[in-house]
């Protein structure tokens, strides 16, 4: 489409909004505001949707060609034979349907298959678009994929079924797993200059049992990193909080999940913050972990934990619920 096209045919859709809104409004005039605002996303949701379809179909890519050559595999960078074209429709928001019909291509040499268009729009496999399908991720990874689906049909009009939130999850949770694995390997390889970390940071590993399809349970690990604020007056206690969390977490034996976390302390700048506080209980796989990225953090036993060690001590010591072991924990 030439820019004229464009502004026939977007200042025409633009009309038909306003118009169709003017006929609306006169046939609602005691709408409610939630019916002014549907009614009205209604049909932007709609012009969006035309309007997506004409920039993304305006590429020469649509069309196999870059600039009047063909284009070329990004394999080999053999020119690309074209073999027809073929149609891809994907759901935008409020539910509306974008029609992409773009060219094929094959190269001759690796026989690789390649949409051009679908490759410079970066889209991901699957009927929504990117933005929706990242929400969507978010959201799944974020609550139940049944509640997902529903959330999802609720903010952006658009019905997808359980089994899409699960495989959109887990697929974009897999992609994601395999960036920073590949993350970790750099950092191994090149051993770059790591970032300045905050003045104070605060770390806690931990592990938590969680239950898997077929009725067994796992211990999935979690890595929290903050920055560590000013200790504040709460009434006649005094506490420290943390802020700008962020969260690491793997199914992996303790080996694994210490090493594949470098790339979030890596990313946090743990390894040059001021200082790093680490609160743990005592298991010793987490004592390992900060042996390993930390060893010269300040380590803090959380009290329930600390409490169960002195506990163990004086059981052992004067015998188990003995009034010798229960004033020993006292």
């Amino acid at each position: 489409m030439t820019a004229s096209d464009f502004d026939r045919e977007w200042e025409k859709l633009a009309r038909e909004v306003v118009s169709g809104m003017k006929e609306w409004r006169i046939q609602h005039p005691r709408a409610t505001w939630k019916e002014l605002e549907e009614a009205l996303d209604q049909r932007l949701n709609r012009m969006r949707a035309r309007l997506l379809e004409d920039m993304a179909l305006a590429s020469e890519a649509a069309r196999l060609q870059e600039e009047g050559a063909r284009a070329r595999c990004p394999q080999c960078g053999e020119p690309l034979a074209s073999r027809g074209k073929r149609k891809r429709r994907l759901q935008t928001n409020g539910g509306e349907e974008i029609v992409l019909e773009r060219r094929y291509g094959v190269c001759p040499t690796c026989q690789a298959g390649i949409f051009p268009l679908d490759e410079e729009l970066q889209l991901l496999p699957g009927g929504l678009t990117p933005n929706l399908a990242e929400e969507l991720t978010h959201l799944g990874a974020w609550m139940p994929f049944e509640p997902a689906r529903e959330m999802l049909r609720r903010m952006r009009g658009v019905a997808v079924s359980e089994a899409t939130v699960r495989r959109q999850t887990e697929r974009n949770g897999a992609a994601y797993v395999s960036v920073q694995e590949a993350e970790v390997e750099r950092i191994e390889h090149e051993q770059p200059e790591a970032p300045i970390g905050p003045e104070k940071q605060v770390l806690s590993v931990d592990g938590a049992m969680a239950p898997l399809v077929g009725g067994a349970w796992a211990e999935v690990k979690t890595l929290v990193v903050g920055v560590l604020g000013e200790p504040v007056i709460d009434g006649a206690e005094q506490h420290v909080h943390a802020r700008e969390l962020s969260y690491f977490s793997r199914l992996l034996e303790a080996e694994a999940f210490t090493r594949l976390a470098l790339t979030e302390i890596q990313r946090r700048g743990g390894e040059k913050a001021g200082k790093v506080i680490a609160v743990t209980d005592g298991a010793e796989w987490v004592q390992g972990f900060i042996d390993y990225h930390r060893p010269d953090a300040v380590r803090i036993l959380d009290f329930p934990h600390a409490a169960e060690y002195v506990g163990k001590i004086g059981a052992a010591i004067w015998g188990e619920g003995t009034a010798e072991s229960a004033g020993w924990l006292e």
